[in-house]
């Protein structure tokens, strides 16, 4: 999958899960400790608290990862696959592990965002029919070994594989969610703000983490 399903289907998805979170907290939590209905308090939403930066760089961060050291660094010692590290199940668990850790010990739950988008990446990609990679280093230490090529070969056969690809009813659900997010962005005129923030139509000086920090009960 290409950058665009990878970004716009995450993005769609993060929202999604918000929105359910949100409406299932609305409608069964009644405690108020983190919630208060409106006119009791202003309520803060899982939705509100999404950065896209943040989501948006998860949901590409195998790729950024495995790509320079297939083409640059080491592709020797992962079979020249450009699929290798970042898109095993290990990376994923344990970046997972550390992202709770650091929400936890530090509050930062931009980093269960990137690491949950980081995850999903390699549900768009199907990992589940590449296991030896999947399963590394338990289905055996090596990467499948692929057709060395460079920097410049890589990126000539992306490019002309691009029309195939937006073919793919993915790659256009992905491409058709950033168009919508992008015309949300400039309808609100929130330009600046977006991309100070990561969020559409909030002031730019509200800055907080990525994910879960900011829910919570507001004075």
């Amino acid at each position: 999958m290409f950058v665009a399903g990878h970004v716009g289907i995450t993005l769609g998805a993060a929202r999604v899960v918000a929105w359910g979170f949100d409406a299932a907290r609305n409608r069964f939590d009644r405690s108020g400790r983190i919630y208060r209905k409106e006119g009791a308090g202003a309520r803060s939403r899982l939705r509100d608290a999404l950065d896209d930066r943040v989501i948006a760089l998860g949901s590409i961060l195998p790729d950024i990862l495995d790509k320079p050291i297939a083409l640059i660094l080491a592709g020797d010692l992962v079979g020249n696959s450009g699929r290798n590290v970042g898109h095993t199940l290990i990376f994923a668990l344990v970046l997972v592990a550390a992202a709770g850790a650091a929400a936890f010990a530090f509050r930062r739950g931009w980093a269960i965002t990137l690491a949950l988008a980081s995850a999903g990446h390699l549900a768009l990609d199907r990992m589940w029919n590449h296991a030896q990679t999947l399963f590394w280093p338990f289905a055996g230490l090596a990467f499948p070994s692929k057709e060395r090529v460079s920097v410049t070969e890589w990126t000539e056969s992306t490019m002309l594989a691009i029309p195939d690809r937006m073919g793919d009813p993915l790659e256009l659900l992905g491409l058709a969610v950033i168009c919508w997010i992008v015309a949300r962005v400039l309808w609100s005129r929130s330009v600046k703000s977006y991309l100070l923030t990561g969020r559409i139509g909030r002031d730019s000086t509200n800055r907080g983490g990525g994910g879960t920090e900011n829910i919570r009960e507001k004075a």
